[in-house]
């Protein structure tokens, strides 16, 4: 199956829509503004259409990118340890709730038998345990 064209739905997307919005929340938290999906898509790849599926539907890199064949791959692994666990932990932080990105890192965990909080690029990793929304955003604006 191929991912991007045959893999995502106007459901699915619905997800990730609403995941983008918790990343927006949290990127205003700490006063560093996220782009929409369809912006990026734009910017790094020139893509067509005013929707989330429209745009990742024409990305011409992704056309032939073809669905993971077990729950063992990057897709999962990196983009939940590294991307969903960090926004998570500084979203909790600056009190923005992120109720669908913390569902997902709980789904993935189980799924892929790895406790991603636990493994992830957590607030520990980067340094930033101790540290408050205040210190980390200062931390950020350096």
């Amino acid at each position: 199956m191929l991912f991007y064209r045959e893999g995502l739905s106007e459901r699915t997307v619905v997800l990730m829509e609403r995941v983008e919005r918790e990343f927006q929340q949290v990127g205003e938290a700490y006063d560093a503004p996220v782009p929409s999906m369809v912006e990026l898509l734009d910017r790094y790849y020139g893509c067509e259409g005013d929707t989330v599926l429209e745009a990742m539907r024409s990305v011409h890199v992704y056309r032939d990118i073809t669905a993971p064949r077990s729950l063992n791959h990057r897709f999962l692994k990196e983009d939940v340890a590294s991307t969903l666990v960090p926004l998570t932990q500084l979203a909790e932080r600056a009190a923005v709730p992120t109720p669908m990105t913390d569902a997902l890192v709980s789904l993935f965990s189980a799924l892929g038998g790895e406790d991603y909080r636990r493994t992830g690029r957590t607030l520990a990793r980067l340094g930033w345990e101790g540290m408050s929304h205040a210190e980390i955003r200062a931390e950020l604006s350096r």
